[in-house]
């Protein structure tokens, strides 16, 4: 079987990468409770309006969530839209 080899990221991603690397870490530090169910500790950052281009590092659309939310979000994307938690790009 032929190896398909990966294309490696752009030099302006792979800075963002890393920005987004430390971005992420404050905010969950700044935010330690999932924002949609108030329950259980934050550890993903969600992004509201999808990753491209500059989106990665706008905290503008981020939310930090638990793990099971994130999952919920993305297996009921008409229930995250209709309640805001997923954004039109």
């Amino acid at each position: 079987m032929k190896r398909t080899r990966l294309r490696s990221v752009s030099n302006k991603r792979q800075r963002q990468y890393e920005k987004y690397a430390k971005i992420r870490l404050r905010f969950l530090e700044e935010h330690p409770t999932c924002e949609m169910c108030n329950s259980a500790s934050s550890q993903d950052i969600h992004h509201k309006r999808g990753r491209n281009n500059d989106r990665l590092i706008d905290t503008e659309y981020f939310m930090a969530i638990c793990r099971r939310c994130h999952i919920k979000i993305h297996l009921h994307p008409k229930w995250a839209y209709d309640n805001q938690y997923m954004l039109t790009r």
